[in-house]
C-alpha cells in the first residue's frame, strides 16, 4: 500500500468482490448486490440504485473463506451515482469486527507477497 498524503482512509481498503445483502429497514426484504471493496471501517456497494448520503443500512456477508457471517449497520458517505454507494461502518459486533479484520489483513499480506 502506497502513502498517498491525498488519503484521508483511517483503514486500508483491500479489492475483494462479495455478495452483500442489504436493506434499509428491518420489516423490508433484502436486496443482494457485490460490494467492490472492504476495509475495517467500510465497504463499498456496487449497486444501481442510488442512495441518499446519511441512509442507515443493515447488511449482512459471508467473508471470502466462508467461515464467518458478519452482520452490520452502515451509513452510507457517498455515491457514485449509478455505480454504488460508499458505506461507514456504524455497528459492528467485537467478534464481527475480528473476523473482518483478520479478512483484511490475509488480503493484504497476499497482495505484498503475491
Amino acid at each position: 500500500m502506497s502513502e498517498d498524503p491525498s488519503n484521508k482512509r483511517r483503514f486500508p481498503r483491500v479489492r475483494i468482490p462479495m455478495l452483500v445483502q442489504y436493506r434499509t429497514s428491518p420489516l423490508e426484504p433484502f436486496q443482494t448486490d457485490y460490494a467492490s471493496d472492504i476495509s475495517e471501517g467500510g465497504i463499498f456497494l456496487s449497486n444501481h440504485q442510488p442512495m441518499t448520503p446519511g441512509t442507515v443500512m443493515f447488511l449482512q456477508f459471508v467473508t471470502r473463506d466462508g467461515m464467518h457471517l458478519i452482520s452490520a449497520e452502515a451509513r452510507v458517505v457517498h455515491g457514485r451515482g449509478e455505480g454504488g454507494q460508499g458505506m461507514q461502518f456504524v455497528k459492528l459486533d467485537p467478534a464481527d469486527h475480528n473476523a473482518l479484520h483478520a479478512l483484511v489483513e490475509r488480503v493484504l499480506k497476499t497482495q505484498q507477497h503475491g
